[in-house]
């Protein structure tokens, strides 16, 4: 992945001129940082969203746990994705695990869970950005001779086999297997259990309200260049959406989040130096808030992460 991260940093930065790398620097440093700012509290708020909802979760299974734990626990799994990639999911069940003793299955097939409704909210994102801007998508399909219909049923097919895959494994009964389809059936047992959700309107309202956030951030921070300042939301939503994607595909979007964001401005007539600029500014902004509130996340399950077992032998002692 890190190999990955320095491709996409030489297609970003590497393949341009001097002179080219000191504009977009200059285009930083004179970036209006007070709506950057603005963009990561909008951020910092939606992490909190997020805390909140996983109780929503939990609740079929008589589970909960504090915002507080909730919060930390997933900021600190975004400081761990930076290092490698979809590491932050398991830890952040782990340092639950640890700290309020409730099984490790059981909290990651929510976390499952969870990114199973983030995939259906990004892709009923995507849908609107074509939507909105069918025209320009068909027309650079066409230019790269992407089929779409090939695309779309690729993605079907892939996602019929991993359901098959999910729904047999915790059927076959083989000896040397048995924990893995034992793990495997207890987290589709926690993935099920959205359906029996209490006030399942309010993890509606909380899931559309962290992608509404998502996308106020790409939309506060267009103003901090004079460039992009006048992009549209149909615009934000297209590069939010391509952005989202392109995290994926690096640690945490390291290089190819700027690189992809500059390279879908340059349709919707943004030069490069302006998109290198905003796409840099984005990431390492809100990266800068996932290492200060991870980092914390960390310090503070460290300090706090064993607080119950501490207590009990206190009181263990004393009797």
């Amino acid at each position: 992945m890190l190999a990955v991260a320095s491709f996409f940093i030489w297609l970003s930065l590497g393949r341009i001129s001097e002179a080219e790398r000191l504009k977009i620097w200059e285009a930083i440093l004179q970036s209006n940082k007070g709506w950057i700012l603005f963009s990561m509290l909008i951020g910092l708020f939606s992490h909190w969203v997020r805390a909140i909802r996983w109780n929503f979760l939990l609740a079929p299974m008589n589970l909960k746990i504090s915002k507080v734990d909730s919060f930390f626990s997933i900021m600190a799994g975004y400081l761990t994705n930076l290092g490698i990639p979809r590491t932050g999911e398991v830890l952040r069940a782990t340092l639950i695990h640890k700290k309020e003793s409730i099984p490790f299955q059981k909290l990651f097939g929510t976390i499952v869970t969870e990114r199973l409704v983030d995939l259906v909210m990004l892709l009923s994102v995507t849908g609107l950005s074509v939507l909105l801007n069918s025209k320009l998508i068909l027309d650079f399909l066409e230019e790269f001779n992407i089929n779409p219909l090939k695309t779309l049923i690729i993605f079907v097919v892939l996602a019929i086999v991993t359901y098959a895959v999910f729904k047999l494994l915790p059927k076959i009964k083989i000896k040397k297997l048995s924990k893995i389809t034992q793990f495997i059936k207890e987290l589709i047992e926690s993935i099920s259990s959205i359906k029996k959700m209490p006030n399942k309107q309010y993890f509606v309202f909380y899931t559309v309200l962290i992608w509404l956030s998502y996308i106020a951030m790409f939309f506060v921070a267009k103003y901090a260049l004079k460039d992009t300042s006048g992009i549209t939301l149909a615009t934000i939503i297209v590069i939010f959406v391509i952005g989202s994607f392109a995290m994926t595909l690096s640690n945490a979007g390291l290089g190819a989040f700027p690189f992809s964001i500059a390279s879908a401005l340059l349709v919707f007539g943004i030069d490069n130096t302006s998109g290198e600029a905003f796409g840099w500014l984005l990431w390492t902004s809100q990266t800068l808030l996932n290492i200060v509130f991870g980092g914390l996340g960390l310090l503070y399950f460290a300090f706090f992460g064993k607080k119950k077992v501490y207590f009990n032998a206190l009181s263990s002692n004393t009797n």
